[in-house]
């Protein structure tokens, strides 16, 4: 099993895209599962010769020389998603920042929103040409295949006042949804249908996922499952350790203690997954 990020090198298209994984599973007689949890990033797989299928929670992938090239995409998953790969799989997954697919797309990223992990082929060459860069064993060339063609694809588009009102979710301060549509001049009722048109959900379970995101990262190379979990609510821009346990459950289905037995850091802790039992 291989895995790594692989940083986005251009300052311009890092605004919108972090980067993307480089997964390959090359022994077929052992299955690989692990869980993916909220985030408001979205996520774009390509895989090559693999079918996916998407059963209530779970998504199962498999080696199939019957489909030489597929994408999916994964946007606002709101539980636990369990997947697995059966067989030899490559995939190259694209993690997109918020707001930051919007940039490319023709239309709003709630034309492309599906509940469940589904086909995205959103340009007329976008099959034929992520399939050329999937095939490409050198990582750096692999990067400028990358960045070349969504910089090919990046529109002239504004989106000031919900790149504030995300900072003002993400920031240190707490700041109401109300406060956030006043200070911009719009109503509440605005706000969220931009929200929903744009990020595919509202701004209220926008922050509740930035707190959990921001959890894994204040712990991603310290994990301390004891005596840890005072100083990590308030690290992480919770209220309390009430309300902290309460959201973590609701994403993951398990509690803090419970999650950070199953979590492994890769990558002096730059790549987190959780694997089930």
């Amino acid at each position: 099993m291989y895995f790594k990020f692989v940083k986005t090198k251009s300052e311009v298209l890092g605004r919108y895209l972090d980067g993307f994984y480089i997964i390959e599973k090359t022994d077929p007689d052992k299955d690989l599962r692990y869980i993916v949890f909220s985030s408001n990033r979205v996520i774009i797989s390509l895989f090559r010769q693999a079918i996916v299928d998407v059963v209530d929670n779970g998504v199962n992938i498999s080696e199939s020389t019957a489909t030489p090239f597929l994408s999916i995409q994964i946007m606002a998953v709101r539980e636990p998603l369990y997947v697995q790969y059966k067989g030899r799989i490559r995939e190259l997954a694209l993690c997109f920042r918020p707001l930051g697919l919007n940039y490319f797309l023709n239309g709003t990223l709630k034309q492309y929103y599906q509940k469940t992990p589904s086909t995205f082929e959103p340009f007329t060459d976008f099959k034929e040409v992520m399939d050329l860069i999937l095939r490409e064993p050198d990582e750096t060339i692999l990067l400028e295949q990358v960045e070349d063609y969504w910089l090919s694809r990046l529109q002239q588009k504004k989106f000031s006042l919900l790149e504030n009102a995300i900072n003002s979710l993400q920031s240190e301060e707490e700041i109401s949804v109300q406060q956030i549509a006043d200070e911009a001049g719009i109503s509440r009722q605005h706000l969220f249908r931009l929200f929903e048109r744009h990020l595919c959900k509202t701004p209220s379970h926008f922050r509740k996922i930035h707190r959990f995101r921001n959890t894994l990262k204040n712990r991603v190379d310290k994990l301390k499952i004891t005596d840890s979990l005072t100083s990590l609510t308030y690290e992480s821009l919770f209220y309390d350790q009430s309300h902290f346990i309460k959201d973590f459950k609701s994403i993951t289905g398990m509690t803090p203690s419970r999650f950070f037995e199953q979590q492994l850091s890769f990558e002096n802790g730059q790549i987190s997954w959780v694997f089930p039992d």
